[in-house]
């Protein structure tokens, strides 16, 4: 399986700074077990909006869409529910490039979800 986070691990203000394809969230834990959030982040969560964490979905084009729970992974799209003055929402991400966790009193970080290098295909040739 690819490098993951899984939230419910957490501890309870735990911060994350998640990098997708298209933007960076920050999100804030503030119910481990329950996978709720504060998310912040893109053009759709520009103020701090509670949220709940669903789960990751691979966005492979060629199978269906499968939503893996409570675990934010490598190359798959997040998916939160929202509800703001028009209703509730569902969002999907752009892929995860990245993860850190930031403990919730800010004394240590953790790369848990690193970049994958690109593979240059010009330094393999003599």
């Amino acid at each position: 399986m690819e490098p993951n986070i899984n939230i419910t691990k957490l501890k309870r203000n735990s911060q994350l700074l998640i990098e997708t394809v298209q933007t960076i969230y920050e999100i804030t834990v503030t119910g481990p077990k329950s996978c709720s959030i504060s998310i912040h982040g893109g053009i759709r969560f520009i103020l701090p909006t509670k949220a709940r964490f669903q789960g990751s979905i691979s966005n492979q084009s060629d199978k269906k869409d499968i939503l893996i729970e409570e675990l934010i992974i490598r190359n798959h799209g997040l998916q939160f529910f929202y509800i703001d003055e028009k209703g509730e929402h569902s969002l999907t991400t752009s892929p995860v490039l990245s993860g850190k966790i930031i403990s919730p009193d800010k004394s240590w970080k953790y790369d848990a979800i690193e970049r994958e290098e690109k593979k240059d295909e010009d330094s393999n040739k003599a």
